[in-house]
């Protein structure tokens, strides 16, 4: 049984009009006239536009085909289970969680998920400090509000601050401590952070840092004795003549 598509075809130019074809459900028969008759429209139809005009009339008689559903693949065991759940949990809420968790005899993807998606919490790096006393931590709090009031005039983007500082090689050599938070869980501050009182193998760097962006970086050579001479002649001055200038052009002077 044949079956017939009417529908009708605008182009550009309104007085150009084509109503009521009638013509047999074949793709081909329809492209070849749209073929046959493009070299006489004074705005050609475009190949796409044919495309489109075609697919819409076979939705309507087709309507939308719906894909067959994807069934997951059979005879696998379900590893995240209620009881790993409760174990991983378990693991991330102690102190020594990071190390509790290697326990569990599954794939770090695995972890991932219960951690992230289960549990609902957040993976957080701890930050390594400085051994501090008391009277070393005193002394940086009370400093540090003068420092905060000297710059909220809009000094701030004139300063230029250099600062050295070590590069440690313990991610070569070691793991990283991690906790696990979410915005309800209270972690107590030595979670957080990683007093440390013997550095590993590390490089020296000094740097200089303002409002308009940073310096390169000048490695302290390793077999150096540091001296206020060779910091002057080695990182201070080239810092002034080539980095200081370049951050504040307008204050060169």
């Amino acid at each position: 049984m044949l079956e017939f598509w009417f529908f009708e075809v605008y182009v550009k130019d309104p007085q150009i009009k084509m109503s009521s074809l009638n013509l047999i459900c074949k793709k081909r028969a329809l492209v070849a006239y749209f073929a046959i008759i493009q070299g006489t429209l004074e705005n050609p139809i475009h190949y796409k536009t044919i495309g489109k005009l075609i697919r819409e009339e076979e939705t309507k008689e087709v309507g939308w085909a719906k894909h067959a559903r994807r069934l997951p693949p059979p005879n696998l065991s379900l590893v995240r289970t209620k009881y790993n759940i409760r174990k991983v949990k378990k693991a991330v809420l102690k102190k020594n969680r990071t190390l509790s968790a290697r326990k569990l005899r599954c794939s770090l993807d695995t972890v991932s998920k219960i951690i992230h998606q289960d549990l609902g919490l957040d993976v957080r790096k701890k930050k390594k400090v400085h051994h501090l006393n008391e009277a070393q931590k005193k002394q940086r709090y009370e400093r540090g509000e003068i420092f905060i009031e000297y710059i909220r005039r809009n000094k701030v983007k004139k300063i230029s601050t250099m600062d050295e500082t070590w590069i440690t090689l313990d991610d070569s050599k070691s793991e990283g401590e991690y906790y696990y938070t979410d915005e309800f869980l209270e972690v107590p501050d030595d979670w957080r952070k990683k007093p440390m009182k013997h550095w590993p193998k590390k490089i020296m760097l000094a740097i200089v840092i303002s409002w308009n962006g940073m310096s390169k970086p000048y490695v302290v050579d390793g077999d150096a004795k540091v001296t206020t001479q060779y910091s002057i002649d080695n990182v201070l001055s080239p810092m002034v003549e080539n980095d200081v200038p370049r951050l504040h052009p307008k204050n060169r002077q």
